[in-house]
Parts: C-alpha cells; sequence; structure tokens
C-alpha cells in the first residue's frame, strides 16, 4: 500500500454523535452484558490501532470511553435539523 492511499473513505460506518447505542461489553465469566449511551464524538480512525472508534459516554458508569464497530449497536439516531 503506497502512501498516497487514504483508508479513511473506504470505512462505511453511519454512525454520529448524538447516536443512542447499546453498548456490547464482558463480565469476568465471559458472558455478554448490554448498557445504553450516547455517541458524543465525531468517527475517528487510531494510525495504533487501524479500526475506526468513537467516544460513548455510558449511561451506566458514567465514563467516556472508545468503542469499536463491533460493540456497538445504534439503537436511535440524531434529527438532521
Amino acid at each position: 500500500m503506497d502512501a498516497g492511499t487514504n483508508i479513511k473513505p473506504k470505512v462505511i460506518w453511519d454512525i454520529k454523535p448524538g447516536a443512542l447505542v447499546k453498548i456490547r461489553t464482558y463480565n469476568y465469566h465471559g458472558t455478554a452484558e448490554f448498557k445504553y449511551g450516547i455517541v458524543v464524538s465525531e468517527k475517528q480512525i487510531d494510525q495504533i490501532e487501524m479500526f475506526p472508534y468513537v467516544k460513548v459516554f455510558n449511561f451506566s458508569n458514567q465514563i467516556i470511553s472508545k468503542q469499536l464497530p463491533e460493540s456497538l449497536e445504534v439503537i436511535s439516531r440524531p434529527r438532521n435539523d
């Protein structure tokens, strides 16, 4: 892959700030737990991790954390006013 190639337009992930999401996490025993949150940042790509992420405010523990696409399910999208 040459240095002129731009990865960002090739990643399709329809998520915007203000979206209500369901966050999938795993507990100590390996079972999935679902929590709810709201997206607080635009989609970004971290060069080290190589995957897109958004920052999400988790309602249950009131912490903002980076979340990858496989851990999120969009429940409600923000309005386009």
